[in-house]
């Protein structure tokens, strides 16, 4: 029997596109999942969860046709097979227990405007056999000629196994400055942001000349390999081994955005496209910079252990010549941890979609190959100790030197997203 139905997740396009991401949601051993596509031409559903590209099976019939089955599939396509300009509506019922292969019953129909134009109806049965994680995201994909409009969307509900009471603690997706009143303590209670800011979205496409931009991203250092290029709407770093940063003599540098007092004091979740131009060209030992949030502007060239932050550290090993992404990590003693994606990449120039989910003490890291849809590794987590708050988005040097050389390895980071968390707040305290 399942518990209390919540909202776990609803994300609608602002545009065009081929993919709906439903984002990371809590984990629940019941999904409820529903969807609609606007059509622009011909578009198909095809669903993946936690961005796994394998393990699929599923039974299906068209307008109460024969049934036909697919298997070892990289998708479960709940989509009807109409040719043509038509809307699709979905509804998926899922089991999302953790150590069971995930079971999917989907009711699907497309149809064109019009009185005169029957829909066209799809049943699919269909599992993930994956028997080790839940659930967390849902993608749904389009291989037609067209793409969905702008607000096809995906709705996620969910419901744990047991009946749990209707309090505060238990509801989701609760929009910020929401008021909840307890009935028995009479408690007033309202649902702020973790932090003094609101949201980040910037592409460095809106700064009218190079000032304009090094007011918003401070570089330390006004050269144009460390700090924001507007010609190429990015924000650039270049390092080497010799002088921990580029150009020569260059060193104990940051490019950071300042967010504001308290900026993130709970929950995040920070977005950002990471490029890399050149591969460090055999560097002697490794050669290595942060991106990520940080407490302090405070820079250090042979650790960050002075400032507490988290982000992501593309580090060139010679040794065996690839990128080991860290997520990294400092307490609120200063001490340094940090958890490696292990060699998961080749030392190739190419382009990275990033996200980092900040939850309670937990984070989680998530390297995709595409536009936050395709994982390349499953996903990096790691807990601390971390109280302190947050103010500063951007670049940091972190590296460890061997003499000598004169290699170097470039950066570019786009589309930054940064958005807060939030919490139930007691009235009078916050």
């Amino acid at each position: 029997m399942a518990g209390t139905w919540m909202r776990l997740a609803h994300v609608a396009l602002s545009g065009a596109g081929d993919t709906i991401d439903s984002g990371t949601f809590t984990a629940k051993e019941k999904l409820k999942v529903i969807i609609h596509g606007k059509a622009s031409s011909d578009i198909s559903f095809k669903v993946r969860f936690n961005g796994a590209t394998s393990n699929y099976a599923f039974r299906s019939s068209l307008n109460g046709g024969s049934d036909g089955t697919d298997t070892s599939e990289g998708y479960i396509n709940i989509g009807t097979s109409f040719t043509g300009t038509a809307d699709i509506f979905g509804i998926m019922s899922i089991t999302n227990k953790s150590d069971k292969e995930k079971l999917v019953i989907s009711e699907c129909m497309a149809t064109q405007s019009g009185a005169g134009n029957a829909p066209e109806r799809k049943e699919v049965i269909g599992k993930w056999a994956e028997t080790s994680n839940q659930i967390t995201s849902i993608t749904v994909h389009n291989s037609g000629s067209g793409s969905y409009d702008t607000g096809s969307y995906i709705t996620v509900f969910g419901a744990s196994g047991d009946v749990v009471s209707d309090e505060k603690t238990t509801l989701t997706n609760v929009e910020t400055g929401t008021r909840y009143e307890e009935t028995d303590t009479r408690k007033i209670y309202r649902m702020a942001l973790g932090g003094t800011m609101s949201s980040l979205d910037d592409d460095f496409s809106s700064y009218s000349d190079q000032a304009a931009a090094n007011a918003s991203w401070v570089p330390t250092n006004n050269v144009a390999a460390l700090r924001v290029d507007t010609s190429a709407n990015v924000l650039k770093w270049e390092v080497n081994n010799s002088y921990g940063t580029y150009p020569s003599g260059v060193t104990n540098c940051n490019t950071l955005k300042d967010l504001g007092v308290n900026a993130i004091t709970g929950d995040f979740t920070l977005k950002f496209k990471f490029r890399i131009l050149s591969n460090g060209n055999a560097i002697n030992y490794n050669c290595s910079c942060i991106f990520g949030i940080y407490e302090s502007t405070a820079v250090n060239d042979t650790d960050l252990t002075t400032d507490s932050g988290i982000g992501i550290q593309p580090t060139f090993q010679s040794a065996d010549e690839s990128i080991r992404f860290n997520v990294q990590y400092n307490d609120n003693n200063y001490n340094r941890s940090g958890s490696s994606f292990d060699s998961v990449l080749p030392a190739d120039v190419d382009d990275y979609w990033v996200k980092i989910v900040r939850s309670g003490n937990t984070t989680t890291c998530y390297v995709y190959s595409d536009a936050y849809s395709t994982l390349m590794r499953p996903a990096l987590s790691k807990t601390d100790a971390k109280t302190k708050a947050f103010r500063y988005i951007g670049f940091k040097n972190f590296m460890k030197f061997n003499a000598g050389g004169g290699n170097y390895a470039t950066f570019e980071v786009d589309d930054v997203e940064l958005e807060l968390g939030s919490a139930w707040t007691e009235r009078g305290t916050a």
